[in-house]
């Protein structure tokens, strides 16, 4: 939700002729996003399980590396989608471009929502801690 209205305030918010247009751009989007979260629980899950210390500290960073992790796995994927249509190697390219053009925005988005999200992840590892201890807890 902190997402769409921040993409809304800065005039963000792709329309559906964007989206038909980028469509590699848009799928490597919702495919990475799944993924980098599945990668980031687990690393959260097996931390958790070894201290109780720093519980915010590693929700901030969680949240906030999730960004960060999503803009570069779209950018590989655009990165290798580029190579296979064009034929020469566009991997590079690809990610030095959304470093600079969009890790920016990727970063203030990642620090807002781990500051503020990170409240919130807190608060509820602290009440699953004994369950991600003990290995109770299902769906992990």
């Amino acid at each position: 939700m902190i997402t769409m209205i921040v993409f809304w305030l800065i005039n963000e918010i792709p329309s559906v002729e964007y989206l038909k247009l980028n469509k590699t751009e848009t799928i490597a989007t919702i495919v990475s996003i799944p993924i980098v979260g599945i990668l980031f629980s687990k690393l959260l899950y097996r931390r958790m399980k070894k201290t109780e210390k720093n519980l915010y500290y590693y929700s901030v960073l969680t949240l906030g590396m999730t960004w960060v992790l999503i803009l570069y796995s779209k950018a590989i994927i655009l990165g290798i989608v580029r190579t296979i249509e064009i034929g020469q190697l566009e991997l590079f390219d690809s990610i030095i471009g959304y470093s600079i053009y969009q890790l920016w925005l990727f970063l203030g988005l990642g620090i807002i929502n781990g500051i503020i999200g990170g409240i919130f992840l807190k608060i509820d590892l602290i009440k699953n801690l004994n369950k991600i201890i003990n290995g109770t807890q299902q769906g992990v």
